[in-house]
């Protein structure tokens, strides 16, 4: 009787360690997840700048008078 508690036992600390291990790998990756997110933000952010800029350089280019002396 007290083998089979025992077995049943550590059965379910097995269980337990298998469920706190997937979510320490769920948690790892959406933290990944989330870095990746970010620097494609930024990245995303910086491009906007740069085509704003460039739409802006363009449009005085070609029409000079709406430069301001």
């Amino acid at each position: 009787m007290k083998a089979r508690k025992h077995d049943e036992e550590i059965s379910n600390l097995h269980e337990i360690a298998a469920v706190q291990l997937k979510n320490k790998d769920l948690i790892k990756l959406s933290e990944k997840a989330k870095e990746k997110s970010m620097l494609l933000l930024e990245e995303q952010g910086i491009s906007v700048i740069a085509l704003a800029l460039s739409r802006t350089l363009v449009d005085l280019v070609q029409h000079p008078e709406k430069i301001k002396a």
